[in-house]
This record gives C-alpha cells, structure tokens and sequence, in this order.
C-alpha cells in the first residue's frame, strides 16, 4: 500500500530548504498501529515502514510513504497540524492504479527535437523510482566503426534498410532490459520507430517494398513473440518548426541535413497514430504534451501532471 503525506507547502516546522531541494521532517506526526500512538513516524521501525521520499508538487509537499498493509489497521495524525492529512494511493475505478504501486513501462514518444530526453532527464533527477532508457544512438553511430546512422541520413535510398534492421534490432533488445525501479520511462520504443519512422521512408520511397516487407515480418513476430511492454505512451507533440530549431541548437552532425519536409511528413505520421488513431493500433494509453513551450513551463507541467503521466488508467 502506498501513502501520501499532504502538508501544506512550506509549513514549519515541516519543511527547510537545502540546496535547493524540499526535505521534510516529520517531528509530531505519526500514525497509530493497533491502536497504539507513535510519538514520530520514524519509530514505525524499517519491518513496518520500508520507504520514505519527498517530491515536491506545486503548491504542496507530499511525502511518499510505502508501507505493508498488514500495519495500517488504523491511521491517523497525533499531531497539533491538522491541517496535514494522508490519503491512499491505491487503484480506483476513476483514477486507476496509482504510480509506484506497480512496475509500469512509460514509452516517451515524439518527431527528432522534440524533447525526449530533456523530460528524461528532468524524470531521473528529480523521482528516484523512475529509472529511464535512452535510445541507443550511440550503438547506431559506432557499429563495429560504422556510423549508420549518418549513413541513413546521407543516403537514405542505399542504408535506410540497413539502419532500420539494426535500430529494430536494438529496440527488440531494449525491451528486454530488466527493470529495477517500479517506473522505467523509455527514449521511444519499437512502436514508435515502425509506426512512424520505417513507414517514413517507405512512403517516401526511400525503401522498396521487399525491404519493408522484411521489417514489417520481423516486427510482427517480435510483437507476437517477446510481447514488448509499453503500459503509457507520453506523446510529446511539437510542431516541425519547433523540433527543427532544436535540432540545429544540439548540433549533431549527422542531423545537420535534415529537411523539414522530412520532420514535417515524421510529424504527421505521430499525429495519425497518437491523436487521430487512424493508422495503427495503440499498444497503450496515449498522454498528449504540447512540447512547443518554454522550457520552464514544460518543467512545471512534468512537477503538477507527475502523478497522471506516471498512472497507468
């Protein structure tokens, strides 16, 4: 069972700053066991209370607390601040089941440049149950001293196939990396690069039929057979004029070539299969983001939504 302690932001003695980051002290709260008070939530003991970490949602602290069913006969607060409150986490027929409460595979999708790995990144610094899973670029760039990845780009009608065999290849195996912590949000997955990057290139023309044939063969039994789990999809959705100005800040050299035509036709085929649901199935529940805000702004809405992105309904 996972618990959720609610204070009122920044109430003292509850909460001190240090180095940036919200840190409580739970002085006077605690919960009864039984029937029998605790003076300090702390003296639970580790056999009864097996977790404890703070986040910080605006406008209030919540304190996450797991702890064994079998020891929350009764809870309540024996402390003066009554204004404090817990409350249960636990699945609903409304809200679903709730983060941590369950291993849950987040799939974070969008076109080149649209800020999947910024929202990684903010994820893994900032909620330690969430570990993530960066797309595998650097095997793309350096296999065995080839650079496919800057081969595709620069000549797409010779090692588009080539390229998409490896990076389908590579998804495969990334799908099959153990998880550790109860919430893994992943760089794309192999939905995402069949659905929207080889059916680019093939209605580009820059694949022939057998060529995706073979992928499309292989896709489908690694669909039927390894059964790739994606529990949500965060769909980061960014106009090609946006992903188009990032990509050239990030500078990556295999990208500098990148028309926008081509982010342009990428953006659609996201748009078809996440929003209209008119090409392909769904392997998941779809979360729209409008990535095209500030930085600052897309930081904020990753702090207030953290319990809807990482809920699976």
């Amino acid at each position: 069972m996972i618990l959720f302690l609610s204070i009122p932001q920044f109430s003292e003695p509850f909460t001190h700053l240090l180095s940036g980051r919200v840190f409580t002290t739970l002085i006077n709260a605690g919960f009864s066991q039984r029937k029998r008070p605790l003076s300090n939530i702390y003296s639970v003991g580790p056999q009864h209370l097996w977790n404890c970490q703070q986040y910080h949602f605006s406008p209030r602290l919540y304190c996450h607390l797991s702890v064994t069913s079998r020891h929350t006969t009764r809870l309540g607060i024996l402390s003066k601040y009554s204004k404090t409150q817990f409350y249960s986490t636990r699945p609903s027929s409304t809200k679903g089941s709730n983060m941590f409460e369950k291993p849950i595979v987040v799939a974070v999708e969008g076109n080149i440049g649209s800020g999947k790995t910024v929202m990684l990144d903010f994820f893994e610094k900032n909620v330690p149950e969430v570990e993530i899973l960066m797309e595998p670029v650097d095997k793309w760039r350096n296999y065995n001293g080839h650079n496919l990845l800057d081969m595709m780009y620069k000549d797409p009608e010779r090692w588009s196939f080539t390229f998409q065999s490896y990076v389908q290849l590579t998804m495969a195996e990334s799908h099959q990396t153990k998880q550790t912590k109860p919430v893994l949000m992943r760089e794309r997955s192999i939905f995402g690069a069949k659905y929207c990057f080889v059916e680019n290139l093939y209605e580009c023309e820059k694949m022939c039929k057998a060529e995706y044939d073979v992928l499309t063969g292989w896709f489908d039994w690694i669909v039927e057979n390894q059964k790739p789990k994606i529990d949500r999809i965060i769909y980061l959705r960014t106009s090609p004029e946006n992903c188009q100005h990032r990509i050239k800040e990030r500078s990556r050299n295999e990208e500098s070539s990148i028309p926008l035509e081509y982010l342009q036709d990428l953006h659609q085929l996201h748009e078809d299969w996440l929003v209209n649901k008119t090409r392909f199935s769904l392997p998941a529940p779809v979360t729209v983001l409008d990535a095209n805000l500030p930085l600052d702004q897309m930081f904020k809405l990753y702090t207030d939504d953290q319990n809807e992105l990482l809920t699976v309904r």
